[in-house]
């Protein structure tokens, strides 16, 4: 499995400079994004963080509490529906006292922890009106447990220094409750006890608004119908109010005007509209955690410790929130999460709709039984998707889709994945989940004070491929979660035996389709089987195709028994149940059907699936009277040995020069997924062709297709070091085997067209001839006038022939020189051209010499010469033909010659430079027109209507022939490395090198698919969004240095 952006790896004593989008400061944080050119298309959105409040000190007296999160809740506002049948008319008073749903009075003492008092007794209450009667749960693991707590009070909060309801519901979801039995109160700061039990885990959890006072009915109808109101209040500091309400007796209600910011946390249990007060009439009945001997009954028994309060006074009402669902704490289960501190911000981009994906890593095989997430707004729509697999691009094989759902609360919550999902040990699985919240344009909850997490958790503006934004790599992780657990209770489940088995190709085996239904009795049962007709072929006892398989008959009546092998993937359908009500029912573990397989191909060192169907209209289910009792299904893989289907990698087809091949990578496996430098992520399956090259030559290969493919160009001898990737590609070979390989993100049709030329020298015929003969022509003629240049030409032919030994001696001494009175002497470069023929077999041996670049000159009069130069047989040189290669051969042949290759080789060709006796002024290489950027900064645009300069990126692609933009960037430290990666809607790459020459390409970024380049220099080097056609982009360049960069002063660009 591949991952197109590749995880920063922290080396000892290196400090990584990330530039992101969003920073994260501890203080109070306005709306954040990075600015789009714009041309930005609405597919390349910017991460956006919701505003944040400042950290409050800590909680003035030891007898509240209340911190506020971090969060900017101001927003947040109760929705007010109600579920069906539960939306009551609301009374004159309710107390739920009288119901029996309130738990004993607590006592906090000289400790900030009403936060973890009011929790726990919202839960408490939640578990008497669930009927699970009463509990009596830790408070002081609530207050030493929570995540802030545990990592050193962060931002001063947990333990006795104060906290919020978020914090405890965080903390009940990721390790539930423990008795208070087993973790008894105590005042002050102890560290957090992991040696108990946990009874209860919470499921749903209802945040209903931040720091707003709500509408009196609507908090009267939450109150009524999901029982007491875990809420907040301002109780004093220092001043008249906090003196009235620490010596309150229960005898009148309170009231105070005033809307200071609430500093304790306490549970409304009722109200009462006759409640009198010096505002007028109604009041709250409040629960508070400062023992039985405060306050007092307030209406209902005996027991003191509540107060009444009139409606909206004090603040009362603000944070208020309530447990909706728990379950009993199952010792067997698990919870996969990265958000170890829950939600603590909310990100979006910019509109009401994200998506966040998480990949999660089984350590043991296991059953996922619930996805779970937070919500930001007041409602929130929700699709959920499980996926087997992740490149980083998009997600694919879809394993579990439940659509259409809807929160009324902000908070967090549980979906019951039914039936239960098998998870593999260390096999991926990626959870999806789509919000949309009702107005809030923040809709992804994320954890950026816990440790991120790299390549684990992403969010998407729209769920298209290519914009999956890693969130780890912004300091946040995604609050996403998968629920698990190892033993499904009181259910069955289907599944094969055997599970995995191994076969060779070619033989005939069985896989039984079995339930286990332990003691539970089964009345019918229904299954839908996916394969892999490239791979398995259904077959009777013969070994023969067949469209059925067979039948154990413990459920005696086959409604449906059919094999489908006109579709990709082929599919078994199979149905039987019991009608006769005499007739015994089966229970524990039985063999439903069996079906007979014949192995076809290898899987080339892997597997293929054996898949249950689990989605309608081919939901596998399992049933007894009437009512299903399936807890879940459990896939299987075959693995297959001998020799692979033709055009897989180890059995690639063969495929030679003129050749034009169709054939489509339909049915085939995706067994690679990256090609080096030309990018990965390609999780389409591939088709490979083996070209052998017997001479040198220049190939032309094309491929023409509609879908999402690419042609990658490999040498045989390593499959990793690729040469070349596009829909036309063009290289020079040495003989030897290369791969030229289909894929892409899709399977699709297409035509590979291959055209060579060769490159190998003519043969040319020695010839003796005694009388060596040489001709020279220089002309040169300047034009020039007192202000304007003059460009001379001179051009010169020379032959030579002569008998000689082996040892090829020419001699040739030309010149051209003019000369005039008044201006400087002139002198032409000539081009000289010499032929030894030799008398042996010795290879003849072609020197051409290039001019210089042509020289400009400034003269006072005009003057014409023409020289003719001379051969001058005494002055000899001595040259040995060696194997110096030309430009394009050269790169090629290295590798074979310092490897020992002693094959046939191309003539050898040598370059000379003659120097003139007036040398000209070099003309340097031109400097290119490119945009700074600096590391870190995410930069977008438009390759389209721009200039096509370049299509060759040296080693790293060619073909590139659409127009392409122009980037620099300058490193000021040494020993950087820089990771880049690339968004785009087309086929695009992100091309780094160096001295503006794109054929010294030292990396590159595909779509969406990053690369590292390590350990660059200090300088400055250009960035090329190129591709074989236009689009739209985005990128950007992380930069890290290493300590002893940074030590010397090194910055960054």
């Amino acid at each position: 499995m591949s991952h197109h952006t590749r995880a920063l790896t922290l080396a000892l004593l290196s400090c990584i400079l990330l530039v992101v989008v969003v920073l994260f400061p501890v203080t109070a944080r306005s709306p954040e994004t990075v600015q789009l050119p714009d041309d930005a298309g609405p597919a390349e959105l910017a991460i956006q963080v919701a505003p944040t409040v400042a950290s409050v000190s800590a909680a003035t007296s030891p007898r509240k509490g209340f911190r506020p999160p971090s969060l900017d809740l101001s927003y947040l506002r109760p929705s007010g529906k109600m579920p069906s049948g539960q939306a009551n008319a609301l009374q004159s008073r309710w107390d739920w006292r009288e119901y029996g749903k309130v738990p004993l009075i607590r006592d906090q003492q000289a400790c900030a922890s009403s936060y973890a008092f009011a929790s726990v007794a919202s839960f408490e209450s939640r578990l008497l009106i669930d009927g699970a009667g009463p509990h009596d749960l830790s408070e002081n693991n609530v207050k030493e447990c929570n995540w802030e707590a545990v990592n050193g009070n962060y931002m001063g909060s947990g333990s006795c220094l104060g906290g919020d309801p978020i914090m405890a519901a965080n903390l009940f979801t990721q390790r539930g409750t423990v008795d208070e039995s087993c973790d008894p109160y105590t005042d002050m700061d102890t560290a957090c006890n992991t040696a108990c039990p946990a009874r209860q885990t919470l499921l749903d959890w209802s945040l209903l608004n931040g720091n707003t006072v709500p509408d009196t009915n609507l908090l009267k109808l939450y109150l009524q119908n999901y029982g007491p109101i875990a809420t907040t209040l301002y109780t004093g500091n220092g001043d008249a109010w906090d003196a009235e309400f620490a010596s309150y007796d229960g005898s009148y209600t309170l009231y105070h005007p005033g809307s200071e910011a609430p500093n304790s946390n306490v549970v409304i249990v009722g109200w009462d509209d006759a409640l009198v007060h010096e505002g007028g009439t109604g009041g709250w009945i409040v629960r508070n955690s400062w023992g039985s001997y405060w306050g007092g009954p307030c209406g209902y028994g005996t027991e003191g410790g509540y107060f009444t309060i009139a409606y909206g006074s004090a603040s009362i009402g603000m944070y208020s929130s309530y447990v909706q669902s728990w379950q009993p704490h199952d010792d067997q289960g698990g919870l996969l999460y990265y958000d170890e501190a829950g939600w603590n911000e909310s990100w979006g981009y910019g509109t009401t709709t994200a998506w966040g994906l998480v990949r999660f890593t089984p350590t043991s095989s296991s059953w996922a039984t619930n996805i779970e997430f937070w919500t930001t707004d007041t409602t929130t729509d929700v699709d959920l998707y499980i996926y087997d697999s992740f490149d980083g691009i998009a997600p694919s094989g879809l394993l579990y889709s439940r659509e259409n759902l809807a929160f009324n609360e902000a908070g967090y919550h549980s979906v019951a994945i039914h039936p239960a999902l098998s998870l593999q040990e260390a096999n991926d699985v990626f959870v999806v989940v789509k919000l949309t919240n009702y107005a809030y344009n923040y809709p992804i909850a994320v954890d950026s004070h816990g440790a991120p997490e790299l390549q684990r958790t992403f969010i998407n503006p729209s769920g298209a491929p290519w914009l999956w934004d890693d969130a780890g790599a912004a300091n946040a992780d995604v609050g996403i979660r998968l629920r698990t657990t190892d033993q499904l209770a009181d259910l069955a489940y289907v599944t094969l035996n055997p599970l995995t088995p191994t076969v060779a190709r070619g033989d005939i085996f069985t896989v039984n389709i079995q339930i286990a239904a332990g003691p539970d009795l089964v009345d019918g049962a229904e299954v839908h089987v996916y394969f892999d007709p490239t791979f398995l072929q259904v077959v009777d006892s013969l070994g023969n195709p067949t469209n059925r398989i067979q039948s154990s008959g413990l459920l005696s009546q086959v409604l449906r028994n059919r094999v489908y092998t006109d579709t990709s993937p082929s599919r078994i359908h199979f149905a039987a149940g019991i009608y006769d009500p005499e007739e015994p029912r089966p229970s524990g573990t039985f063999t439903l059907a069996t079906i007979r397989f014949k192995a076809l191909w290898g899987t080339a060192g892997g597997s293929t699936p054996l898949t249950f169907g689990i989605q309608l209209p081919f939901k596998t289910e399992v049933t007894y009277g009437g009512s299903s009792i399936l807890g879940g299904v459990q896939n299987g893989t075959v693995s297959i040995t001998g020799q692979s289907r033709p055009g897989s990698f180890d059995n690639p087809l063969p495929i030679a020069c003129g050749d034009s091949v169709s054939a489509n990578t339909a049915g085939y496996q995706n067994r690679v997924a990256s090609y080096g430098v030309c990018g990965d992520g390609f999780t389409g399956p591939e088709v490979a062709y083996r070209l052998e090259v017997q001479q040198p030559v220049s190939v032309t290969a094309r491929l023409s297709t509609t879908a999402d493919l690419a042609l990658f160009l490999l040498p045989e001898t390593n499959l990793e070091n690729c040469l070349s990737i596009g829909a036309d590609i063009a290289a020079e070979l040495a003989p030897g085997a290369y791969y030229l390989v289909v894929d892409g993100l899709e399977s699709g049709a297409f035509t590979l067209t291959l055209q060579c030329v060769s490159l190998a020298p003519p043969t040319v015929t020695p010839t003796l001839s005694p009388t060596p003969s040489a001709t020279a022509t220089s002309t040169a003629t300047p034009t020039p006038t007192s202000t304007q240049s003059a460009t001379p030409t001179a051009t010169q032919t020379l032959v030579a022939t002569e008998t000689s030994s082996p040892t090829a001696t020419s001699t040739a001494t030309p010149t051209a020189t003019a000369t005039q009175t008044t201006a400087p002497t002139l002198t032409a470069t000539p081009t000289a051209t010499a032929t030894a023929t030799l008398a042996t077999e010795t290879p003849t041996s072609v020197h051409t010499n290039t001019p210089s670049p042509t020289p400009t000159l400034t003269t006072v009069a005009s003057a014409t010469a023409t020289a003719t130069p001379t051969l001058s047989p005494t002055r000899t040189a001595t040259q040995t033909p060696t194997a110096t290669l030309p430009v394009g051969l050269k790169r090629l042949y290295l590798p074979l010659l310092q490897g020992g290759y002693r094959g046939p080789m191309p003539s050898a060709t040598a370059t000379a430079t003659r120097t003139p006796t007036a040398s000209p002024t070099a003309t340097a290489t031109p400097a290119l027109s490119a945009t700074p950027i600096a590391c870190g900064t995410r930069y977008s645009g438009s390759t389209v209507g721009q200039p096509s300069v370049f299509s060759s990126y040296g080693t790293c692609a060619s073909g590139m022939v659409g127009p392409e933009v122009l980037y620099r960037l300058t490193l000021e430290a040494s020993s950087t490395t820089l990771d880049l990666s690339l968004g785009a809607d087309a086929d695009l790459r992100l091309f780094l090198f160096q001295h503006g020459d794109p054929a010294q390409c030292l990396g590159m970024a595909g779509r969406g698919l990053a690369t590292r380049v390590e350990r660059l220099p200090a300088g400055t080097y250009f960035l090329a969004v190129d591709g074989p056609a236009a689009g739209t982009y985005s990128f950007v360049v992380h930069c890290s240095i290493e300590a002893a960069s940074l030590a010397q002063g090194g910055e960054l660009r």
